[in-house]
């Protein structure tokens, strides 16, 4: 079951990486590029955990 999540990535080589795999694995609702890629997704909470394991990405919000 999928659930709405925000998520903030490094604005770097890997945080490219992880938004190109969100792409990919997930249905991507909204990207916005500042300091950090906040990235809206619609996402398995599977995804989601492997996500937030890694350096530098952090998990903002969990919606419905």
């Amino acid at each position: 079951m999928c659930k709405n999540y925000e998520l903030r990535l490094p604005m770097n080589s890997e945080g490219m990486r992880i938004l190109h795999r969100l792409y990919e694995e997930s249905r991507v609702l909204g990207v916005s590029f500042n300091d950090s890629i906040v990235v809206r997704v619609e996402a398995r909470s599977d995804l989601i955990n492997k996500m937030e394991s890694r350096r530098g990405v952090e998990v903002l919000e969990y919606g419905t």
